[in-house]
């Protein structure tokens, strides 16, 4: 069912992480190779209930994506869409039966 659901969201995202290794004084520091995947894509401005939630978390224009069940997105993640780049503000936590994952997202002017 999850494949069913995947199969319906219509753009590719561009997912990148910034990895980080230990700068040696107990921080640490990004490492310069970015980690990148790609996702498929359902992108759609806040609304309804959602809309409430991702007001909770800023104060910034922000957007929904839906995206495949079990997709590593992650907090502070940079996502391009459609020539868009976004910040990601919060994933909402997986659910047992998990159709697709919700990112609440932030456009980077």
């Amino acid at each position: 069912m999850q494949a069913d659901v995947a199969s319906t969201f219509p753009d590719v995202a561009t997912i990148t992480r910034e990895t980080l290794v230990d700068d040696g004084a107990g921080g640490l520091i990004p490492s310069g190779s970015p980690t990148t995947i790609t996702s498929q894509v359902f992108l759609i401005p806040k609304g309804g209930s959602e809309a409430e939630y991702a007001d909770r978390v800023s104060h910034r224009a922000t957007w929904i994506a839906k995206m495949p069940a079990e997709t590593d997105v992650r907090q502070k993640d940079r996502v391009e869409i459609l020539g868009s780049t976004f910040e990601v503000l919060d994933v909402w936590a997986p659910r047992t039966y998990e159709l697709y994952r919700r990112v609440i997202l932030s456009k980077i002017e």
